[in-house]
């Protein structure tokens, strides 16, 4: 048996010693059978898209066989909080361990981009303190460590400070660490600082995420701190990352699953049975693994991994002329088909744009990618082009998302997605009603449970977005303002031209309803709980809100779980329906109608008749 090479590698960016040092290097050599792992935050996290760094260390070690893993995890920081999910402080912590003890690395690459920012004094000694014991954890693996400084961020002048800020916290409370542990320490600033300056165009998307070119320079001063010989073209080994991409996708549905509740955790009882699917990835990367190495060999490439079948229904539809048989309408009004399958597969959510286009979320995936799968829902967009009030034209504005519960189109012909852990923009640049740009404007949002996820997306007339998540879903959102977390329920703000992110409210179960009324006024419906329509406002706490001082209680006690809410205000609705909330009782197969007016500081409810009802 090979003996293990035991190392480590810790990978942190920032800039630190003074600025007539050379660039310190010191050099990685892979041997047979080693395991890297690149552990971080959002940084580490984002690199599956590139992959530059994987392949050049494939590149430089042909012949070598070793396994590389990336652990990165948006809003983490030393202390694995942000990996948790309900077993207390340091369940986050535990999870990192068990993962390293069965992933059994050799070398070890961390990145944790956001410590030090915006944190008070005793919030970095107790940084300080997490990343102590993470060290200490890691030397029980290896008596290698090297540690790279946090990269500097791309910022306007205003906020330079934070540069600043995130170097003294490193100089003055990790730097001493490494010394400690006797752990070699490398500063990248002094090489990256200079191409952001010079970079004719901008590396980051808003002074914190890079994109594509970022990745490349900064991978580019990696190796050359580690005394890798760069790729002298890497436009050549586009198909390289490629095969290095799906495995690492793999690999992330296997260590992070989509619908943990239901698989491994609390309500494994309803949908357990599904967790034997998470050790079925090891043999999918496995295969992915040994295309990889063909490739780098120039051999034939063994066959893809295998797309596994549809999940089967357990239910058949009615034909929706036989569905309308079934509905009963109040006096006056009448429901017409707008659109129906094969136009829409698996609707999860929808909006109008500002040509009366109606764009779906569409996810025959849900509740979770099965092995082998790849991510393939969908957005559509329906357009009734002849005006007789039903869809005729269906276009596939993208078509490989991962559960999408939330699309909320722009004014550019562009639209805003709630895609898994991210909150995407994608646009449509060359006007063919298709998406051929994709931004990931934030990401570390918790996906638990998928019918939790980012969900209710809608503009305020403050010119914000807005959008939900549900109780069981932990957020550690990294944002150039800092770290923002919420840790259950509630809405969140969102002003897309400064990346300002920030909790509307908070609390509630399944809030899955959200509409402003001509006032400007917040009104939700929640979808597990049982108290109506609900007056919100910032900084209002509803049930389920943690250490809330004060709980607001619902407009309607008693009243079923209710889904989605409109207002209605179009002039194709007689006078009585006029400004009446319209919110659909699930359970009950209706939608029903309340009428919501003021009294005092505040908001009444009452129920009002059904809009429509239906016996199926």
């Amino acid at each position: 048996m090979h003996q293990r090479l035991i190392a480590l590698f810790v990978l942190t960016f920032s800039s630190i010693l003074p600025a007539q040092e050379k660039l310190e290097t010191s050099s990685l050599v892979l041997k047979q059978n080693d395991v890297v792992v690149y552990l971080g935050s959002e940084f580490v996290e984002q690199d599956t898209k590139y992959n530059y760094l994987e392949t050049a260390l494939t590149l430089a070690n042909p012949d070598v066989n070793f396994t590389y893993r990336n652990l990165g995890w948006a809003g983490d920081d030393p202390s694995g909080r942000a990996r948790g999910y309900f077993g207390g402080p340091q369940e986050g912590y535990q999870r990192l361990l068990e993962e390293l003890t069965r992933l059994k690395p050799t070398v070890i690459m961390i990145y944790y981009g956001t410590v030090g920012q915006r944190m008070t004094e005793v919030e970095k000694i107790q940084v300080s303190k997490d990343y102590d014991k993470l060290l200490i954890d890691l030397k029980k693996l290896t008596p290698r460590i090297y540690v790279y400084s946090p990269l500097p961020r791309e910022l306007p002048s205003d906020l330079q400070a934070t540069n600043k800020e995130i170097q003294d916290y490193h100089q003055t409370y990790i730097l001493p660490l490494l010394k400690k542990y006797e752990v070699k320490h490398v500063d990248l600033n002094k090489s990256v600082k200079p191409l952001i300056d010079q970079a004719k165009e901008p590396l980051t998307t808003d002074s914190l995420r890079f994109q594509d070119a970022g990745y490349r320079l900064i991978t580019n001063k990696i190796l050359e701190s580690t005394n890798i010989k760069q790729p002298e073209n890497w436009d050549s080994y586009t198909e390289l990352r490629q095969l290095i991409k799906e495995k690492n996708d793999l690999y992330f549905h296997r260590y992070r699953p989509q619908n943990e509740t239901y698989l491994r955790g609390f309500r494994k009882h309803e949908q357990g049975q599904n967790a034997v699917e998470i050790e079925q990835f090891d043999k999918l990367i496995a295969q992915a693994e040994a295309r990889i190495r063909a490739q780098v060999k120039g051999e034939k490439l063994p066959p893809p991994v295998d797309e596994p079948p549809a999940r089967e229904q357990s239910f058949v539809a009615l034909p929706p002329a036989e569905q309308l048989k079934q509905f009963s309408l109040a006096p006056g009004l009448k429901a017409e088909l707008f659109a129906a399958e094969p136009m829409v597969k698996n609707p999860i959510a929808m909006n109008f744009d500002g040509q009366g286009r109606l764009w779906v979320a569409c996810s025959p995936i849900y509740p979770q990618l099965r092995p082998g799968a790849k991510p393939s829902d969908k957005i559509v967009i329906l357009e009734d082009t002849d005006g007789d009030g039903v869809a005729d034209k269906s276009i596939d504005f993208v078509n490989d998302l991962l559960i999408p519960t939330g699309v909320l189109p722009d004014e550019k012909g562009g639209a805003y997605v709630g895609n898994s852990t991210e909150l995407l923009h994608l646009e449509d640049t060359d006007g063919d009603g298709k998406a051929d740009k994709r931004t990931v404007l934030l990401a570390g949002f918790g996906t638990e449970d998928t019918h939790h996820i980012l969900h209710t997306f809608t503009w305020g007339p403050d010119g914000a977005m807005y959008f939900n998540q549900s109780i069981y879903i932990h957020t550690y959102a990294e944002t150039k303002h800092g770290v923002k977390k919420l840790l259950a329920g509630g809405t969140w703000r969102y002003i897309p031209e400064t990346h300002h992110l920030e909790v509307f409210s908070r609390g509630l179960v399944n809030s899955w309803g959200h509409v402003f009324d001509r006032w400007g006024q917040s009104f939700m419906t929640d979808g597990a709980g049982g108290q109506g329509i609900n007056y919100a406002f910032p900084g209002a706490a509803f049930v389920t809100a943690d250490n809330a001082p004060r709980i607001l209680s619902g407009l309607n006690p008693g009243q079923p779980k209710l889904c989605g809410l409109e207002i209605i205000s179009g002039s194709h609705f007689s006078e009585k329906w006029q400004y009446k909330f319209i919110t659909a009782d699930f359970r009950g197969n209706r939608v029903n109608s309340f009428d919501v007016t003021p009294q005092g500081s505040g908001y009444i409810s009452r129920q009002a008749e059904d809009v429509i009802s239906c016996k199926d």
